[in-house]
């Protein structure tokens, strides 16, 4: 009886479920996509394995960029220190590449640390001699490669400059995975940016005295640079915190009004059947069960337009995660807590 009366307002019907389907997918696909880019941004700086970080410093009110950096004596001034194993100076910048207009650059020395966890599963590495034949090499990400259907050999234009693919690398951090990593050099010029890094990474020869190195640190390092994982850092988990908010707001609001409507369209049926509903009460009915029978036709609209909000919120969700705009800017995954 309860599938009777819903199909017999189909319009009604099917503009309530729509309304509920709206807001389920909203809430499914905005938080989704906003803890994939946070969760993104956590795998990709928790990667590298230096036991320090340095990096310019971020005033309060100064917007965190992929641009801001210090200059490069820093780096060489480390390597002089006893302390220090290695020390390896990053860039990282936004570049557009083909229909990639997110497509992230990682500049890096080819002989230091740093790059080693960017596993190339196909060509050579950026440090090896042939690399070096035939133009600007690029070692590209699997996403990134699968994205634009290129492969070892062929050649990409970044910006105004060309680069030969000498590699493709998997490191299994969808950020990375969908960018490329060039020479620090090469990262240099791309971002305009002549003898600076974005950050440093020290390794020690004794890993066990970090805190110890890090106060000494503190004490040598000039104003405009700090040891990472501080202020920068908590600020952009704070940016990424606000972007949580701001999608759960929409998406609530989107369901807030999937809600009304259909407790409109549920209030409606009730003031339109009161004939039905005498003659069911007439006929034995109590009023319990008649409520009963509303209540579960409320109860079916919800379950059928959850089930569709879910179903196309998730759907959503991948095509956004796949599509070679967003590629290996957020995850695929529907959160579930």
């Amino acid at each position: 009886m309860v599938l009777r009366n819903l199909w017999r307002r189909k319009v009604r019907t099917a503009l309530t479920l729509l309304g509920i389907a709206v807001g389920i997918a909203a809430i499914v696909t905005l938080v989704a996509l906003s803890r994939g880019i946070a969760t993104t941004y956590v795998q990709v700086t928790g990667r590298s394995d230096a036991h320090v970080l340095i990096q310019a410093v971020q005033g309060p009110g100064q917007a965190i960029t992929l641009g801001t950096g210090f200059d490069e004596d820093l780096l060489h001034r480390m390597r002089k220190m006893p302390e220090v194993r290695s020390a390896s100076g990053v860039i990282y910048t936004l570049a557009q590449m083909s229909d990639l207009p997110f497509f992230i650059v990682f500049g890096y020395e080819p002989d230091q640390d740093g790059i080693r966890h960017f596993k190339i599963v196909e060509g050579v590495t950026l440090s090896e001699r042939r690399s070096r034949r035939g133009g600007k090499p690029i070692l590209l990400g699997k996403i990134a490669a699968d994205s634009v259907k290129k492969k070892v050999g062929d050649t990409v234009r970044l910006e105004q400059t060309t680069f030969r693919i000498v590699g493709i690398y998997e490191t299994g951090t969808a950020m990375e995975d969908a960018g490329g990593v060039i020479s620090l050099r090469d990262a240099q010029v791309l971002a305009d940016m002549p003898r600076q890094v974005i950050y440093v990474g020290l390794r020690l020869h004794h890993p066990d005295r970090v805190e110890e190195f890090k106060a000494k640190l503190k004490r040598i390092l000039p104003d405009d640079v700090e040891i990472a994982g501080t202020q920068a850092g908590s600020m952009m988990l704070e940016m990424l915190e606000m972007l949580d908010v701001f999608a759960w707001g929409v998406a609530l609001i989107a369901a807030l009004v999937g809600g009304v409507g259909m407790t409109n369209t549920m209030l409606m049926s009730v003031y339109e059947r009161t004939r039905e509903i005498g003659v069911l009460r007439a006929v034995g009915w109590s009023r319990w069960r008649v409520m009963k029978m509303i209540l579960a036709e409320s109860f079916v609209l919800s379950l059928l337009g959850g089930g569709l909000g879910l179903g196309v919120g998730a759907g959503l969700t991948w095509m956004v995660a796949h599509s070679p705009v967003m590629a290996g800017w957020t995850t695929d995954r529907v959160p579930v807590s």
